[in-house]
């Protein structure tokens, strides 16, 4: 599937969510099965295309409260770290301690311990939360189709150089997101703040706002430093994939929504949003 993009009669559909501890709630793995089933289903209707499976790892989300935990039968189980920055980056140290806690919950039983080695795996021999989250959905769901894309990746980014020069340098996104927000908000709630600037300064152990000071040699010199917020990030995503819709929660989908504008202004296709 990941050659298969290579190809002109292709088309993605996507969905995203964060690194959340053991997959987190039902739902992220609910996002994924559902994003499998719409592919296939139009890979029937459509026989002469090829229609790939996609899960955007949220690897440079920083906000390691949402994801440093899980619940199994009611019971929290928690990752203490110190680390800061994007969640994607951060080393597992320590991890040995949330899978004992994890065995002693889910017991002996033959799924347990499937599950258990499976867990062990991913988070005990792999260096960070991106590539453990990497390895865990591939081993469940890499048999059908499904392919990973962690976005906090130099050659990705900048393919994104041009968007993140007009968003940063000359602050070419704020108006038309606005006026897009403000119309939306007569009969619907703006899910995400828009800035001057949408994005974040990224290095090992910080994500930062970007208050200025940046030059167009900076963007194309180190374009991995630029991490897109919540807003950039579809802008990031469609124009570097053949995207054609895109599976999210309803707080997804409204953010999704106050981008309309903003893909007609960089003639970008918007893509079939689905619940």
């Amino acid at each position: 599937n990941i050659e298969l993009l290579n190809q002109t009669n292709s088309y993605t559909v996507v969905t995203g969510h964060q690194l959340n501890l053991f997959t987190g709630p039902l739902y992220f793995l609910y996002k994924i099965i559902s994003t499998i089933n719409l592919a296939e289903q139009l890979k029937e209707k459509y026989a002469t295309k090829n229609f790939v499976p996609v899960y955007w790892m949220a690897a440079e989300d920083h906000d390691f409260e949402e994801v440093n935990h899980t619940y199994v039968f009611g019971k929290r189980i928690s990752w203490d770290s110190s680390q800061s920055g994007a969640v994607g980056r951060m080393k597992l140290d320590n991890f040995d301690e949330v899978l004992i806690e994890l065995r002693s919950i889910l017991g002996e039983s033959e799924n347990a311990m499937q599950l258990i080695q499976l867990f062990e795996t991913a988070y005990l021999e792999h260096q960070n939360l991106a590539d453990a989250t990497r390895y865990l959905v591939n081993e469940i769901f890499g048999q059908y189709g499904l392919v990973i894309i962690d976005g906090d990746d130099k050659k990705l980014k900048e393919q994104f150089i041009p968007l993140i020069k007009k968003d940063v340098v000359t602050k070419g996104f704020a108006d038309v997101i606005r006026k897009c927000t403000e119309q939306l908000a007569k009969d619907y709630k703006a899910q995400a703040y828009v800035r001057d600037v949408n994005f974040f300064n990224l290095s090992d152990g910080s994500r930062g706002l970007i208050k200025g000071g940046i030059s167009v040699t900076d963007i194309v010199e180190c374009p991995e430093k630029f991490s897109p917020n919540v807003l950039m990030r579809p802008l990031f995503q469609e124009s570097i994939l053949p995207n054609i819709a895109y599976i999210g929660g309803g707080d997804e989908l409204a953010y999704w929504m106050q981008l309309k504008t903003a893909f007609e202004q960089e003639e970008m296709p918007f893509p079939i949003l689905l619940l």
